[in-house]
């Protein structure tokens, strides 16, 4: 065989000059692909890094804080009914520290809703 720009010299160049083809495995579904995130503008990038790390919104955090500076008596109603009251001491991304005739630390998923003492219907 003559030299030619089509045919390699030897078996090792054609494996070496060959196009290779990049393969990316399937993510599994709920992994987020980073690229997809750049692409899709910097307000979906922030929303869903936020969704990713879990972290509470800022309107949360910021009432909470008010309460706690505030020592506004509250009550909080966990899932199963049992109505807990006093005043928010501190909270953390997972619970809230409530200090009342006992003092208790409720986890935040286990809290259906809350509202201040004196404001129910």
């Amino acid at each position: 065989m003559a030299d030619s720009p089509i045919s390699p010299k030897n078996k090792n160049e054609d494996i070496l000059s060959g196009t290779r083809k990049l393969v990316r495995p399937q993510l599994p579904p709920g992994v987020i692909n980073r690229r997809s995130i750049r692409r899709e503008g910097s307000v979906l990038s922030v929303a869903v890094a936020q969704e990713r790390s879990g972290e509470d919104n800022h309107a949360e955090i910021f009432y909470l804080q008010k309460q706690v500076q505030m020592q506004t008596p509250m009550v909080v109603v966990l899932e199963d009914d049992e109505q807990i009251s006093g005043v928010i001491d501190w909270f953390d991304r997972d619970a809230i520290y409530i200090r009342g005739n006992r003092r208790v630390m409720v986890y935040k998923n286990a809290i259906r809703y809350m509202y201040k003492f004196g404001e129910q219907d």
